[in-house]
């Protein structure tokens, strides 16, 4: 017999080694997809369940649709992965096949070859080709080996994720399940209140129908009066908004007003000179005629005692209107008609013109006055100007009617 040497011994040991844990772990897999099985088994009667349910209670359909879609997904996950399994436990098997294979031809080469010495046995070529073949072989199966290990622990990795997301499912699908028993409760809990309030209802309604018909009697003055309450708000708002307006036009109205005020003012002013004017050239051609009526009196009528006693119309005007006031005593105008007509003509026609005189430079003296009072007074001293001015007109007007 043939004996190997210590390395390849070794190699073969660690081999046996992972061929057994290689086992362990298969048979440790087997019993995770029976477990898998299982759980597969208990979730389709729970989907069975929440199917049952779910035709019962519409309002979780979409729920119950979405969990039987991640049970569905999570089952052909498992399918794909005890698939995987199986194949990691065939590539097992031919691995094992070919370590035994490997076993068996080293047996028949310790049986067919004598025992050489060491010093044959380095240097004999076949030999040597022969442990360098078997050598590649240990090594492409260990490379086999290492990826299958690499391979198991993303499928136990992937395992566990699966087997958490189970457990979500089914937690909850049980939180779906709580959820439908407690919402069917309180489907019950309202329908019998609903039948108590009901049969309330036709109690009342049947021993309290004056009450019935206040009620409905009050909710219809209710509506009404919220209905009139919302339309005086709006005609308030209306109003308002017309007051608004209103005012702002009584505004401009009375800024027109007093515009127009002014002007009028003005506009009267204007004709009350025109009519001081008018009056004054009345006044004097009528102190013109009257004295041209007394001349030719005077002219006429011969020089009497009763005459005499009578005061002169000049004399009168003169003591009535001017403000130098001249007293003519009888004497005095005995002496003037005496003396000659000239002298009476001279003494008739000179108190008018002086009157004319006095009255022309008080017109002017008073407007320069109110042209130098109008800088600096208001409007309101504006419009009593021209009324001062038209009752002092008035007032020598009227004192002339009753001369």
């Amino acid at each position: 017999m043939m004996e190997l040497p210590d390395v390849v011994k070794e190699k073969l040991i660690e081999l046996d080694d992972e061929n057994n844990q290689l086992k362990a772990e298969v048979k440790r897999l087997r019993a995770s997809i029976i477990n898998k099985d299982e759980i597969l088994n208990e979730l389709e009667e729970e989907n069975i369940q929440l199917l049952a349910a779910n035709q019962k209670f519409s309002s979780v359909d979409a729920k119950c649709v979405q969990l039987e879609q991640t049970i569905v997904s999570l089952r052909v996950t498992l399918e794909e992965k005890t698939r995987d399994s199986y194949n990691l436990m065939h590539e097992v098997e031919t691995l094992t096949a070919s370590l035994v294979s490997a076993r068996s031809e080293i047996d028949e080469l310790r049986r067919s070859s004598t025992p050489p010495s060491t010093e044959e046995n380095i240097v004999e070529p076949s030999n040597k080709e022969e442990l360098m073949r078997m050598q590649k072989e240990k090594d492409d199966a260990l490379f086999e080996l290492q990826e299958a290990k690499k391979r198991i622990l993303e499928l136990e990795s992937e395992r566990e994720d699966l087997i958490e997301r189970e457990e979500a499912a089914n937690a909850e699908a049980r939180d779906m399940a709580r959820h439908l028993k407690e919402t069917r409760e309180q489907m019950q809990e309202l329908e019998t209140e609903l039948a108590t309030f009901r049969t309330n209802i036709n109690i009342v309604n049947r021993g309290n129908s004056m009450f019935v018909e206040v009620c409905s009697a009050l909710r219809n003055e209710s509506d009404k009066y919220r209905a009139d309450r919302d339309k005086l708000i709006e005609e308030k708002a209306d109003l308002a908004v017309r007051v608004a307006k209103a005012e702002k036009s009584v505004a401009d109205a009375q800024e027109d007003i007093e515009t127009l005020k002014l002007q009028l003012a003005m506009m009267k002013e204007r004709e009350q000179k025109k009519d001081a004017a008018k009056v004054s050239e009345m006044i004097n051609k009528a102190s013109s005629d009257q004295g041209q009526r007394l001349f030719s009196i005077l002219n006429h009528n011969q020089f009497t005692p009763a005459a005499s006693n009578r005061p002169t119309v000049p004399s009168v005007i003169h003591s009535v209107q001017t403000p130098q006031r001249y007293v003519f005593s009888r004497s005095s105008l005995q002496r003037d008609l005496e003396s000659s007509f000239n002298a009476a003509s001279d003494t008739a026609e000179r108190p008018f013109s002086g009157l004319k005189k006095l009255r022309l430079a008080d017109n002017n003296m008073n407007d320069e006055e109110d042209h130098s009072r109008r800088a600096s007074i208001s409007a309101s001293e504006l419009r009593r100007i021209p009324r001062k001015q038209a009752r002092r007109r008035q007032s020598e007007v009227f004192q002339f009617m009753r001369i």
